[in-house]
C-alpha cells in the first residue's frame, strides 16, 4: 500500500506539471486549463495525506511492538544481567535508541523512498526530452554511489560511538543522585561534576565527529548535481528551436530539483543505514535470557543457565553444590 500510494503520489504531481505545459500550448479556454490544474492539485493532496497516515500507522506499530517486547524481556532478565549491567546502557535502549524507532528511523525510510520515486519520476522526463542527458545522469549516479558507499561506513561507526558514550553518562547522573548523601558528606561534589562534564564532553566530540562527517558527505553530493545541473542547460542551448517553450520549461524544472533530489535521497539511504544502529542494539535485549523455569514461558531459562548466558561462571559454580529445594517445618 505504501508503495501504491508513493507512485500515485508522483504521478499526480506528474500530472499537474504536464498540465501547466498543456496550457502554455494549448488552445482551449483559460477556465477549462485552471480547473483541470486544481483537480489535479487536489488528487495530489489527498495522495499525501494518505501515504504520511499509512507512514505514521506503521511507525508506531513497528516501535510499540519492538518496545513491548524489548520491557517484557528486561522485566523479566535474571539478577546477573541487572548486577553485570549499568542503569544507564539500559536506559540508553528505552531513550535514545527508541527515539530513533519512533522518529528518525520512520523519517528518514518515508523520505528515502519518497526521493527515489521523484528521482525515478525525473529520469524519465529527462529521456523523454533529450536521451543525451542519460549519460551525464549515468556518470552523476555512479559518482554518487561511490561517495554515499565510502561515507556510510565512518559514519555508522560514528554514530555507534554516539549511542555508547551516553551511556557512561546516565549512569553517572544515576551513581550521583542514588549516592547524594555520600557525595556530600565527603565533599567530593566537584569530583562529580568534573566527570559528568568530561562524560558530556565526550558525547560532544563524537556528536561533532558525525555531523562534520555528513557535512563533508553533502558538499561533495552538491557539486555532483551541479554539473549535472550544467550539462541540461548546454542541451538545452543545444535544442533550441527543436522543442516548444513547455517542454523546455518542464524538462529545466525537474533537472533544477534533480541534484537536490539525488542528494537527499542518497544522504537519506545512507542516514537510514546509520540509524538502524538503533534496531541493532534493541533486538539485542529482545533476545535477553529469562529468569526462572518456574514461569512457565516460552524460551524461558533456568537460573544456572541465565548465570551461564550472562557469564558468571563464578555463581555457576557456587550453584552446583546449592539445594535444589528448601522447606520450613514447624514442630510444637
Amino acid at each position: 500500500m505504501l508503495g501504491a500510494s508513493l507512485v500515485a503520489y508522483q504521478l499526480a504531481l506528474l500530472m499537474s506539471r504536464l498540465w501547466l505545459r498543456w496550457w502554455v500550448v494549448g488552445a482551449a479556454g483559460q477556465l477549462y486549463y485552471a480547473k483541470g490544474y486544481a483537480l489535479w492539485g487536489a488528487v495530489t493532496a489527498v495522495v499525501l495525506v494518505l501515504r504520511l497516515v499509512m507512514v505514521v500507522r506503521g511507525a508506531l506499530r513497528s516501535s510499540q511492538v519492538l518496545h513491548r517486547t524489548m520491557l517484557h524481556r528486561v522485566l523479566h532478565a535474571p539478577m546477573a544481567f541487572f548486577d553485570t549491567t549499568p542503569v544507564g546502557r539500559v536506559l540508553n535502549r528505552f531513550l535514545n535508541d527508541m527515539a530513533a524507532l519512533d522518529e528518525r528511523i520512520p523519517q528518514s525510510m518515508a523520505t528515502a523512498l519518497e526521493y527515489a520515486m521523484q528521482v525515478a519520476t525525473i529520469l524519465l522526463v529527462l529521456v523523454w526530452f533529450s536521451p543525451l542527458a542519460m549519460v551525464g545522469v549515468a556518470a552523476m549516479l555512479a559518482l554518487v554511489y561511490g561517495v554515499t558507499y565510502t561515507y556510510r561506513y565512518p559514519a555508522r561507526d560514528v554514530r555507534r560511538l554516539e549511542s555508547t558514550s551516553k551511556s557512561p553518562l546516565l549512569s553517572h547522573l544515576n551513581e550521583s543522585v542514588v549516592g547524594r548523601d555520600t557525595i556530600l558528606v565527603f565533599g567530593a561534589e566537584r569530583q562529580f561534576v568534573a566527570e559528568a562534564l568530561r562524560l558530556s564532553g565526550d558525547i560532544a566530540q563524537s556528536f561533532y565527529s558525525f555531523w562534520c562527517t555528513t557535512g563533508a558527505y553533502t558538499v561533495a553530493l552538491e557539486l555532483l548535481g551541479t554539473s549535472v545541473l550544467l550539462l541540461v542547460g548546454l542541451l538545452l542551448v543545444y535544442t533550441r528551436g527543436h522543442v516548444d517553450a513547455g517542454a523546455v520549461g518542464l524538462a529545466l524544472q525537474y533537472a533544477v530539483s534533480l541534484p537536490r533530489q539525488v542528494m537527499w535521497f542518497a544522504r537519506r539511504l545512507a542516514e537510514l543505514e546509520v540509524e538502524f544502529v538503533a534496531v541493532e542494539r534493541v533486538v539485542e535485549y529482545t533476545r535477553l535470557p529469562q529468569e526462572g523455569a518456574a514461569a512457565g514461558e516460552p524460551g524461558a531459562v533456568g537460573g544456572l543457565m541465565a548465570l551461564r548466558l550472562c557469564g558468571c561462571t563464578a555463581a555457576c559454580a557456587c550453584l552446583k553444590g546449592w539445594p535444589s529445594r528448601g522447606e520450613v517445618r514447624l514442630q510444637d
